[in-house]
């Protein structure tokens, strides 16, 4: 995977010689983002505090609330780095997306 494109140019009288490092596109790169922003904050502030209190109520050394604090812990680091392995797994991105408005 490349991270620069480098080009050369002989006709210019740049401090550079000619030298330009332009950055790839990252749509080939293996974890680019495809979790827009609104769905990051659901993720972050909805889904994994309501999994957390939700095994807590279970009882917390349950096997079930051990599954959702990992849903939860999952949820925040997905939502931290942007990064959704299962859109990619279907095909799925809500990056491109425009914001909602109100």
């Amino acid at each position: 995977m490349r991270l620069y494109n480098v080009t050369y140019s002989d006709n210019t009288p740049d401090a550079n010689l000619g030298i330009r490092l332009q950055r790839c596109n990252p749509e080939g790169a293996l974890m680019s983002k495809n979790m827009n922003i609104l769905d990051r904050r659901v993720r972050a502030f909805l889904v994994a505090p309501a999994a957390v209190v939700i095994g807590i109520l279970i009882g917390p050394g349950s096997v079930a609330a051990i599954v959702l604090y990992a849903v939860a812990a999952i949820m925040l680091a997905t939502s931290a780095v942007g990064y959704c392995p299962l859109y990619s797994v279907f095909g799925r991105s809500s990056h491109g997306r425009p914001p909602l408005t109100h």
